[in-house]
């Protein structure tokens, strides 16, 4: 159950940190496991909602005619995701879910931050009776599962949520419990580098019947590029492993150190979220890295053939995706939208789910999920 914002306030974030720990430790010994092996087993019940740990088993491909620089390797790979829902609303056949696509420098955290129920926005619209898919994309080093960096790319990461999509449709996935739901309407949420992929996603494969797009526009600020800039110059002239000096080859970090960071992605966050969200970040693999310019360029030319309703919505202190890049996308890149819905948070950064505005991004994206029946 999220803590109410104003005891969180009297509290202070890093209490608030402590104690939904132990809300955690408790509603994981009513299932009478630890939470790891709730995460590995099944289903993890916290308050109303429930969590269901789901694997899609995928192909790394790219068929959406956007070239990469590195094409991927055609291989067959598990993608880890994780359901989190109203408990009613997990049956064989489910209504609808949104499946959301984390951008550069995160995994699924950025929209389920179990550490801190009050800006964990799955559960929070749980809450509110709408089922989310959270994912770790293939090739992020939470999971060790592709080889190289340089073997996949942003256009592959488009042709993977797609077939996603399909696979939520037939159920063809597995999940770590006895319900394997079957979703009849898939919604398509996409946050900076994700949402990109979402646009890419929906502009080819027309996957979903609605798509939002957040803190994501075709005019990336002059600290966008040189930071994606900085870290294509580190996977040509001195790539990382995944993890430290573990984890696989040809990885880098999208902002060099933690303050180049912060100042792209925070405005106006709790010290303490702050330093959570910077310990929990995590490095790139390189072929996503080197493929955004790619990406960007399809995204320009591709998102007027999206034809279903779409929300853009960013924060006015987005250092990567600032002031007027919003208000021309919406004149230009969605002309085939039937419904296009525009949101400008005030004092409001790039880490939208993570600023003291967040209730307010997810008070939003309740409303507009429940417009467009999800």
């Amino acid at each position: 159950m999220p803590i109410p914002t104003s005891r969180a306030r009297r509290w202070g974030a890093t209490l608030r940190i402590a104690l939904a720990g132990a809300l955690t430790a408790t509603a994981v010994a009513a299932l009478g496991s630890s939470p790891a092996t709730a995460a590995a087993n099944g289903p993890a019940v916290v308050g109303s909602a429930v969590e269901i740990p789901v694997k899609f088993t995928v192909v790394n491909r790219n068929t959406t005619g956007i070239p990469c620089q590195t094409e991927p390797d055609g291989k067959t790979y598990t993608v880890h995701a994780n359901l989190v829902a109203p408990r009613d609303l997990v049956r064989a056949s489910s209504p609808a879910v949104t499946m959301y696509l984390h951008g550069l420098g995160y995994s699924s955290f950025f929209f389920h931050l179990t550490e801190v129920p009050e800006y964990d926005y799955a559960l929070n619209q749980a809450t509110q009776g709408h089922v989310s898919l959270v994912i770790d994309r293939l090739g992020n080093p939470a999971h060790d599962d592709l080889p190289d960096g340089m073997a996949t790319c942003l256009p592959a990461q488009a042709d993977i949520a797609d077939q996603i999509a399909d696979a939520l449709r037939a159920g063809n996935y597995k999940a770590g419990g006895n319900v394997l739901p079957r979703f009849g309407r898939v919604i398509l949420a996409g946050h900076s580098a994700g949402g990109l992929i979402a646009e890419l996603t929906q502009a080819i494969f027309g996957s979903a019947e609605a798509l939002a797009v957040i803190g994501y526009t075709h005019y990336p600020s002059t600290l966008a590029l040189q930071t994606l800039f900085a870290s294509g110059q580190d996977c040509l002239t001195a790539p990382q492993h995944a993890r430290g000096d573990a984890g696989a080859p040809n990885y880098a970090p999208f902002g060099r150190t933690d303050a180049e960071f912060a100042a792209a992605h925070f405005h106006d966050v709790e010290s303490a979220v702050a330093e959570l969200v910077l310990r929990k970040r995590n490095r790139d693999a390189c072929g996503d890295l080197l493929s955004a310019t790619q990406g960007y360029l399809a995204t320009n030319l591709m998102t007027p053939a999206i034809n279903v309703p779409t929300l853009l919505i960013l924060g006015t202190k987005d250092a990567l995706f600032p002031p007027p890049g919003p208000e021309f996308q919406v004149q230009t890149a969605y002309p085939q939208a039937p419904r296009l819905s525009f949101v400008q948070l005030e004092a409001t950064g790039h880490a939208i789910t993570f600023g003291r505005t967040a209730e307010k991004f997810r008070s939003i994206m309740a409303q507009w999920l429940a417009e467009n029946q999800a």
